[in-house]
């Protein structure tokens, strides 16, 4: 009980409900922009928890792959879901690094499928 209420005191003091909140509005508004723009079939999430649905069968951990390579560590959830769930020190800016990177591996991905 002592660790859970200290626990909740180190969420409150440190305002992480509110950085969760942050956080999925950077990531959210750059996952819709990709779905705006075809990339993603869909995408669904809230707080700091956030997945992209692909158009295709497999291409989740193919997404995943060059992500990675383009320097951004993205979930492979199924066949076709990336999954985002940053730490909540991740800064703005890291953020957006972690979301360009992902852009940039969906269009590398849809320029290599035709």
């Amino acid at each position: 009980c002592a660790a859970a209420l200290k626990n909740l005191e180190i969420i409150e003091r440190d305002g992480l409900v509110q950085r969760a909140i942050h956080i999925g509005g950077l990531v959210s508004q750059a996952l819709h922009a990709l779905h705006r723009d075809g990339l993603l079939k869909e995408v669904r999430g809230d707080g700091g928890v956030w997945a992209a649905g692909l158009h295709k069968q497999h291409d989740a951990m193919v997404v995943r792959d060059l992500a990675l390579r383009n320097g951004a560590i993205v979930r492979g959830i199924g066949a076709d879901t990336n999954a985002f769930c940053p730490p909540l020190v991740t800064t703005d800016a890291e953020i957006a690094r972690l979301m360009d990177a992902y852009a940039s591996a969906l269009h590398e991905h849809v320029k290599s499928v035709g």
